[in-house]
């Protein structure tokens, strides 16, 4: 009975061995990189789909305050039963994200190059100033967090980092 079982198992081991193929390769096919230029653009396009259909609570932030990360609220507008975005609940007290857009608006752009590809930032300008003066020899201490568009945390400080505002470290951290 061992000898047939053992007989057995070889077979079936024999078998699998030649009946895989040394360049099978899984069927997975990969995608060459994404040229840079064109995937800063793919993004921005749908940060600007997101800027028009979210909206923040921008009266919290009209008068003068020592606001926190966690009093932003960003909402998506809200949509009809065929997924048609409606228009923008309490219009006094909210603001879509892509009206801050621009000329005195509170969503600033930025630009940054990374391997010779050249970025836009955006970063929404609420709770600024405080009174203190900012010299570009200066170091400044931040607490941040970042999120992707459906708000998922993908970053954040737990102790404020310091950056150099010194020209040419830009964004360097000086820790």
């Amino acid at each position: 009975m061992k000898f047939k079982f053992s007989l057995s198992l070889l077979f079936t081991l024999v078998l699998l061995i030649i009946s895989c193929e040394k360049d099978d390769d899984g069927g997975i096919q990969l995608e060459p990189p994404r040229d840079r230029a064109e995937q800063q653009e793919t993004d921005n396009d749908s940060l600007m789909g997101y800027f028009k259909t979210h909206y923040y609570n921008a009266s919290t932030f009209d008068s003068e305050g020592d606001f926190s990360v966690s009093d932003i609220q960003i909402n998506e507008l809200p949509k009809d039963d065929n997924g048609t975005y409606l228009a923008l609940p309490d219009p006094e007290n909210n603001r879509l994200l892509s009206d801050e857009l621009g000329e005195g608006g509170k969503l600033k752009v930025y630009t940054t190059t990374y391997l010779d590809a050249e970025y836009e930032y955006y970063v929404l300008e609420l709770n600024l100033g405080g009174g203190h003066e900012v010299y570009h020899t200066d170091n400044i201490k931040i607490n941040y967090e970042g999120q992707f568009q459906n708000k998922i945390m993908f970053d954040q400080s737990v102790n404020p980092r310091v950056f150099s505002l010194v020209p040419g470290l830009q964004g360097n951290s000086v820790e």
